[in-house]
């Protein structure tokens, strides 16, 4: 069969401060060229690795949207499972969420850590934020940040490799992974696949070039082809001027914290020889060089001390 592997959704009608136009309807418009492509293949399915909704507080008015999206192609099955998002305070739970409302509504099926779902004689289960796998499967679902090599950034923790976690689950044929939105396939030799299925809005600045996908799985051979999710160019979308502004406001405070930081580092470290306020402000007066209007406000206000 062929199904398709999603992740980090992140539906909601909070605009990021970056971006500009209706953000909503461009991520609603991303969820249905997904189910649309569902549609198109032999099991219509779906799975979702995590982090459906931005936030478990919604509006209720875009559950209801995405709910009657889901409804206008009830052909598709749609599995998933909870991210940190979906849940209240990245906690478990789905009660009261909109994740939550979609299960009971029966648009979503969520996948457990100790259960199999079963489809065409391939085999589903999932952990979702904070859970580990107790039965095996096929196909294991998880909201768990995945690397392709190693750390994002540097001092990075709490992450897994694409090596390291085939090895933990030598079981699973396939391993789908969403919470990292950086794509990434990486197939080995005995054909096991790894799938991080990478975010499908463009929020910040650093996404400004970046490509979103979905991820269509042949469990026939255990290969994996990425389809383009089509979305407006990055000039429509995201407001270059409110980056410029942030970007500029960003270097001032850096400068501002070094010279601080340089300040600080030229003071007594000795707590006997440590100067009193008069002192700490007549030191800042030299090093910062203010103008004579400057230094007469100063001058007077001393005076009142």
């Amino acid at each position: 069969m062929k199904f398709i592997g999603a992740a980090d959704i992140h539906i909601t009608d909070r605009c990021p401060t970056n971006r500009k136009g209706d953000y909503f309807g461009q991520i609603m418009n991303k969820f249905e060229f997904i189910l649309k492509t569902a549609m198109k293949t032999d099991s219509k399915v779906i799975v979702v690795a995590g982090d459906f909704f931005n936030s478990a507080k919604v509006k209720y008015e875009v559950t209801n949207r995405v709910l009657s999206l889901v409804q206008k192609y009830n052909d598709v099955r749609i599995l998933a499972v909870p991210g940190q998002h979906d849940l209240h305070y990245h906690t478990g739970g789905l009660k009261n969420t909109p994740l939550g409302i979609l299960e009971t509504a029966k648009a979503v099926e969520i996948l457990k850590p100790d259960s199999i779902t079963e489809i065409n004689g391939v085999t589903f289960m999932g952990c979702g934020w904070n859970e580990k796998p107790s039965v095996e499967a096929d196909v294991l679902l998880m909201h768990l940040m995945i690397t392709k090599k190693g750390e994002l950034w540097s001092g990075q923790t709490n992450y897994s490799t694409a090596h390291a976690i085939l090895r933990k689950y030598p079981w699973a044929k396939c391993i789908l992974s969403g919470d990292n939105h950086a794509p990434h396939v990486l197939r080995l030799q005995n054909k096991k696949l790894q799938i991080n299925c990478g975010a499908v809005p463009r929020s910040t600045k650093s996404q400004i070039g970046f490509q979103p996908r979905v991820h269509l799985i042949d469990s026939d051979d255990w290969t994996s082809k990425s389809i383009k999710i089509p979305c407006l160019p990055a000039e429509d979308v995201f407001d270059f001027n409110k980056i410029a502004v942030t970007e500029l406001k960003d270097e001032a405070k850096k400068e501002a914290e070094a010279k601080i930081a340089e300040f600080i580092s030229m003071l007594p470290k000795n707590q006997v020889d440590k100067p009193n306020f008069k002192t700490i402000l007549s030191s800042v007066i030299a090093h910062a060089n203010p103008k004579q209007d400057v230094r007469d406000i100063i001058n007077n206000i001393m005076e009142t001390i």
